[in-house]
């Protein structure tokens, strides 16, 4: 049984159902989270094949149904830009180099190379390719985007994963240019979910999709004077600050909320005995 699907450059034609690929990567019913995810498919007639076109407009083949041909040696032959390019595949998908000791993959994903030697040889570190990697495990920063550690030319250095990500599959950041999370999600950080473009765009993006923090929701904002009479009052009831910063939703922290209350606060009523 076979049902319509119309590939991202509009060609209608004729593929098998989601029961025949249930299971596995499919580039029409589940694609993988390879790094051609976001590009318009065209489907290839002359030669049996699906294609990714890229942002050239150069087809290249898709990366999951090239591992269903994998077999067909002729199969990966086309006429390459170079986007498609990766170094090498960490579980199931691809992923490029970055300085040497660490590989990017098109999930977002960071993976460290480097191995400690052990005791006998004081714990010195090297670079073994021919070993796993180990997945490195990033850290949020107080807004919510992922940063992972590594050494580079023997210094530690923090990146941000979203932006490490970009420079690893698209190239340098430049300027004043930013790296745009597509969905808004900071967690997602897939090179097909980013984009880059101008403090502009990306504020056009929060408010296109209404996560625009503005007024009192801004982060360190300050609370308005009403906001201040109303904590003075819950406070002076036996109300803990970290009690009103949760019921108000205050964008301070308790000791932020004690500062203007007590030592800024004249103008409210102190916490009675």
């Amino acid at each position: 049984m076979l049902e319509k699907y119309i590939t991202g450059t509009g060609q209608h034609v004729m593929v098998h159902t989601a029961d025949k690929c249930a299971g596995h990567h499919c580039c029409i019913h589940n694609p993988s989270d390879n790094h051609m995810k976001g590009w318009p498919t065209h489907w290839r007639q002359d030669r049996g094949m699906m294609e990714r076109l890229c942002e050239h407009a150069v087809g290249h083949p898709d990366f999951d149904d090239s591992r269903y041909h994998a077999d067909d040696t002729s199969f990966s032959i086309h006429g390459c830009d170079g986007c498609c390019r990766y170094d090498t595949e960490i579980e199931g998908l691809p992923a490029r180099w970055y300085e040497g000791a660490y590989a990017v993959s098109s999930n977002g994903e960071v993976w460290s190379y480097w191995r400690t030697k052990g005791p006998k040889h004081d714990n010195q570190c090297e670079i073994r390719k021919d070993l796993p990697p180990n997945k490195l495990t990033p850290r949020k920063n107080d807004k919510g985007y992922l940063r992972v550690q590594l050494t580079v030319a023997g210094r530690l250095q923090e990146e941000y994963v979203h932006r490490l990500c970009w420079i690893v599959w698209k190239g340098p950041i430049v300027g004043e240019m930013q790296v745009r999370h597509l969905d808004g999600n900071p967690d997602n950080n897939g090179i097909y979910n980013l984009s880059i473009g101008t403090q502009e765009e990306n504020e056009a993006d929060k408010t296109r999709r209404g996560t625009r923090l503005e007024g009192d929701d801004r982060p360190n904002s300050k609370p308005t004077e009403a906001k201040l009479k109303e904590a003075a009052g819950l406070w002076s009831s036996g109300f803990s600050l970290s009690e009103i910063v949760r019921k108000l939703g205050l964008p301070v922290c308790a000791s932020a909320l004690h500062y203007r209350l007590v030592r800024a606060g004249a103008k409210h009523v102190k916490r009675g005995k």
